[in-house]
């Protein structure tokens, strides 16, 4: 079946809420029909002259780039000439409903005069983003001890977000089951991918993390670098519990994980099939399936859930199924080096914190 292309362009919005409003609304936040959100800005174009319309220049931007806007990243001005895939021109009228047509804006209707100028931020909304655009976060606080460098700090971080998005897509309570995981296209980033070295891992992780950012962001919202010190991350709490129940079956079944890893990790080392590509195949039966079987009790062991949905989302491939389960043994191993060197202390208890904007739901 043909691939279904994306328009090279929106022809049209549609209305989510008003984000300011002065003597009317002056900026818009709208969803374009091909998908991406869309910031409208209040205009008055002399050759419009209808006082009855509300006529905006609006910019489509990507997920990651309303995200960095409303984590105060970067301003409004950045959204219009940065970040933006296109610029486009809008009239809006009652009759119009929550549909606004667009035309992709002329070179006249790109005047400085229009463009908001640096210094506007999230922050300076009148209205705040409606409830459907969130999704309430949780703070974990870390006490951190010892001696700590950058790249420690970018390393506990990393890990941390590596297990917090893989146990993110692999949870039924989070994503409501593997219809919702495949709708994040999980199976397609695993099948894009060679598996044939260090590359691959770094680029799944971080995909992975990009796609699962858009519904549940992880953020580091408070570091006090004292020693001893506190991490504060603020996420959705199911990811953030299931992460710290890892570095706890870890600590408490270390011996046996050990075992399954170096037995599965020998066996591929065996086979030459540690660098092979994801269609390379097994000398023969046996062996797949005794790897298969001993990924399948590291799986398990490591406290995730359903290892037959996500070997599914592996195309049931045992190479590639295994190879991601050694990945997942060594970020937990190397996030728990942590808390077994007395540099971390996970505190009990949880805080709630702001919500996490995201563009999730239909118009």
């Amino acid at each position: 079946m043909a691939k279904i292309r994306k328009p090279s362009y929106a022809r049209k919005a549609y209305l989510l809420q008003t984000l300011v409003f002065f003597d009317g609304p002056q900026v818009v936040l709208f969803k374009s029909d091909r998908q991406f959100p869309m910031i409208g800005l209040a205009v008055d174009f002399e050759d419009y002259g209808d006082p009855s319309a509300a006529d905006f220049l609006l910019t489509e931007v990507t997920d990651r780039s309303w995200r960095d806007y409303i984590d105060q990243k970067v301003d409004l001005r950045f959204l219009f000439l940065d970040a933006s895939k296109r610029l486009y021109t809008g009239r809006w009228t009652e009759e119009d409903g929550h549909t606004i047509p667009l035309k992709v804006a002329k070179p006249n209707e790109l005047s400085a005069e229009f463009l908001p100028d640096h210094g506007f931020w999230s922050r300076n909304h009148t209205i705040e983003l409606d409830e459907a655009s969130k999704r309430p976060t949780t703070s974990q606080e870390y006490a951190i001890d010892g001696t700590w460098d950058a790249s420690d700090f970018s390393r506990f971080y990393g890990r941390t977000a590596d297990l917090y998005a893989f146990l993110s897509v692999t949870s039924d309570k989070i994503l409501g089951g593997l219809d919702a995981i495949k709708r994040l296209n999980v199976e397609g980033l695993i099948k894009g991918l060679a598996w044939q070295g260090g590359g691959s891992y770094v680029g799944f992780y971080d995909r992975l993390f990009g796609q699962v950012d858009d519904l549940i962001p992880l953020r580091v919202s408070r570091i006090a670098y004292a020693s001893p010190g506190t991490i504060e991350l603020r996420g959705d709490e199911e990811p953030l519990n299931d992460v710290n129940a890892m570095i706890e079956a870890f600590e408490k079944n270390r011996d046996d994980l050990t075992s399954l890893y170096s037995s599965i990790h020998g066996r591929l080392k065996k086979a030459r099939l540690l660098g092979a590509a994801a269609d390379r195949g097994f000398p023969n039966p046996e062996i797949e399936s005794v790897v298969r079987d001993l990924s399948f009790s590291l799986y398990s062991h490591l406290g995730v859930e359903n290892p037959a949905s996500f070997f599914e989302l592996c195309g049931r491939n045992t190479l590639v199924f295994s190879k991601i389960v050694l990945s997942v043994f060594r970020r937990v191993k190397d996030l728990q080096t942590f808390h077994a060197q007395g540099r971390v202390t996970v505190t009990s208890d949880h805080r709630e914190g702001d919500s996490a904007a995201y563009i999730g739901h239909e118009p």
